[in-house]
């Protein structure tokens, strides 16, 4: 049997249920994650019991927390994933305060070639003649709070409107319940890897939205398992599928959630598809 990941009604932030976004539910000593490749703190997407899995047993406290890296560098974007895994007293966690930020120009204002000028003096602006502007127009990408303070001065001085985000977002506003729907999928005990008929599910799921599966390890199917530390293989928690996220500009794309059950060490691998 498969089992497919919907929306549903928000549970408290503080109860260690499916859902995605809000606040990570962490230990007092466990840090918020950090990218590896660009060191700004990451976000948080999505929370799964693994015992929803049914990969272990109904009794198995353990908390799986995935976090993704949405930064994007002069080298593009970092599409780095983590997997924490969380068990005992925890606690929602608030995400630290953004140490970067982008500047982004949201009018040119009265003196546009000028706005422009210091646009291509700021950052890595490339505007051909007779083209057209698009608004916002990000100039400076992950600065410090200084750099980006000093860009948006500069272009208020020219004659231009600026404002700064956060790098990255930190937080999903909405988040969502899991409502939970078995389906057959052909294999005994043993999740699906693609998304399964809608015919196949209740006709309760109605109009909501389908976040991911849960489980789906299925052998003969290429995979991102891979092989542990402690020389078990890695089993699938979640695949999620990709989204647009709810009141912000963030894309999220495809991942899938690997597990070694033994250690509790684990990855997550996306894809832009």
């Amino acid at each position: 049997m498969g089992i497919a990941w919907f929306d549903d009604d928000p549970p408290p932030m503080e109860v260690a249920a499916l859902r995605t976004g809000g606040l990570p539910l962490l230990t007092d000593d466990e840090p918020w994650p950090s990218c590896p490749q660009c060191e700004v703190p990451m976000l948080f997407r999505a929370q799964v019991p693994l015992a929803l899995t049914s990969l272990v047993a109904c009794d198995d406290e353990r908390l799986i927390l995935l976090f993704e890296c949405h930064h994007t560098t002069e080298r593009g974007p970092c599409d780095v994933g983590s997997v924490v895994v969380t068990r005992g007293a925890v606690a929602p966690k608030p995400a630290p305060s953004a140490t970067t930020f982008d500047v982004a120009i949201t009018a040119l204002g009265p003196r546009p070639f000028g706005v422009l000028e210091i646009a291509s003096q700021i950052g890595d602006v490339e505007l051909r003649a007779g083209s057209a502007v698009p608004m916002p127009l990000v100039v400076l990408r992950a600065a410090p709070s200084f750099l980006a303070e000093e860009a948006v001065r500069a272009i208020f001085g020219s004659g231009g409107d600026a404002v700064l985000r956060a790098s990255p977002p930190m937080l999903l506003r909405d988040h969502h319940g899991g409502l939970l729907v078995p389906f057959d999928d052909g294999r005994r005990g043993l999740g699906a890897t693609t998304l399964p008929p809608l015919g196949q599910l209740t006709e309760a799921v109605g109009q909501r939205t389908i976040r991911g599966l849960l489980g789906g390890a299925t052998p003969g199917y290429r995979d991102h398992a891979f092989a542990c530390t402690c020389g078990r293989p890695t089993r699938t928690i979640v695949r999620l599928l990709a989204q647009q996220a709810p009141l912000s500009d963030v894309r999220l794309g495809p991942a899938v959630a690997q597990l070694c059950l033994q250690c509790s060490k684990g990855a997550l691998y996306r894809s832009a598809g």
